[in-house]
């Protein structure tokens, strides 16, 4: 039983191999809205999403190219 601000909930403990991880998935989601956790939608919309590397390669190339071209364009001493 889980109780809370004086309510009780019936809640479900399973055996470690009872079910699939698809189902306890599936429970574990039901339980926490039954908790008034977050939704199962906005706990899923918040997916951490790789960046895309393309743009830091082009920035490196542009900053690398300047540079060189800097250093091309400045007049050398000669000894």
């Amino acid at each position: 039983m889980l109780s809370s601000a004086g309510t009780q909930w019936p809640l479900e403990v399973l055996a470690e191999n009872a079910t699939s991880p698809l189902a306890i998935a599936t429970r574990q989601r039901e339980n926490r809205a039954l908790l008034g956790g977050a939704p199962a939608a906005a706990a899923q919309s918040m997916r951490a999403m790789p960046l895309p590397r393309w743009p830091f390669f082009l920035a490196w190339l542009a900053a690398t190219t300047l540079l060189w071209v800097l250093e091309r364009a400045r007049p050398r001493a000669s000894s």
